[in-house]
């Protein structure tokens, strides 16, 4: 679509909801560390001095790596472009802006999909006099949270079975 931007708002931030990541990453976590944390305990009651050191390492107090992820910020660039024949659109940037800015006055080709409430989402805004395009760039975490913590669930059942097998509790592969 090409048009001449006829208002730019402010960027308005969203907040991606990560908490099913985090809770996901949790229990990939507590999976990794299920044997070690076993083989704490049992040394822990077979010599009762050491208690006090291994229980410092089991995450009993701080910051451990299964705190929930802290929730991000991604912009969004509202502006309306006007085109040839005076109908008026009204466009959204999703996303930290990477090339030139959008500014009022400008002729552009806008590209990217409607949405069911007749938005443009742009995916790039190309400046027809100078040729720069602008695209928004959203962090892969705000992308794909839930397929992050099923990488990491991932991960810690892997480890979990790397563990056993190389304690001879589980035989893989024949």
């Amino acid at each position: 679509m090409i048009g001449r931007v006829v208002e730019v708002q402010p960027p308005r931030f969203d907040t991606v909801n990560r908490e099913l990541e985090g809770a996901l990453g949790r229990f990939g976590l507590g999976l990794a560390t299920a044997v070690p944390k076993a083989i704490m305990i049992v040394l822990g009651l077979l010599f009762s001095p050491l208690r006090w050191i291994l229980g410092m390492g089991m995450g009993m107090g701080g910051r451990s790596a299964g705190m929930p992820p802290t929730p991000l910020q991604v912009p969004s660039t509202p502006f309306r472009v006007q085109c040839a024949d005076g109908t008026v659109v009204h466009c959204l940037l999703r996303g930290e802006q990477r090339g030139t800015g959008i500014y009022q006055g400008a002729d552009v080709e806008v590209r990217g999909r409607f949405t069911r409430a007749r938005v443009l989402l742009a995916s790039s805004v190309r400046d027809m006099a100078s040729g720069a395009s602008v695209r928004g760039h959203v962090p892969a975490a705000a992308r794909y949270p839930v397929a992050r913590g099923l990488l990491k669930v991932a991960a810690g059942l892997f480890v979990l079975l790397v563990l056993l097998q190389s304690c001879g509790m589980i035989r893989l592969g024949g």
